[in-house]
């Protein structure tokens, strides 16, 4: 799972199975709660949260949430205490409606 993070693509991201080192998230998710999934992953082994893909596994990256993807960079920084540490990078793909997006995937894997 490592090596996820140095070029991953939509595609890699969609065959991980979700666990302890690997979750998905709505990018409907609020901040505050993102920030507990963040601080939970911190105080783990590391692993990776990508923010942008339902449940079902849909793709609604961040054209229908324009305004929540720079309170999702923040949230780290904001809203955990203390503020984490953590890598990030966007991937392209294209969303649930055949649209360009993207989705945003933390890291702790970096060090």
């Amino acid at each position: 799972m490592k090596g996820l993070f140095e070029n991953p693509t939509i595609e890699d991201i969609l065959r991980q199975k979700e666990g302890q080192l690997f979750d998905r998230k709505s990018a409907r998710i609020e901040p505050r709660d993102l920030a507990n999934h963040i601080i939970a992953f911190a105080n783990a082994d590391g692993g990776f949260i990508v923010i942008g893909i339902e449940d079902d596994g849909k793709i609604a990256g961040f054209t229908e949430y324009p305004t929540k993807l720079n309170a999702f960079l923040q949230t780290p920084w904001d809203l955990c205490v203390p503020a984490v540490m953590t890598a990030h990078k966007f991937i392209e793909c294209i969303n649930q409606h055949g649209k360009a997006d993207k989705v945003l995937l933390y890291d702790w894997n970096f060090a």
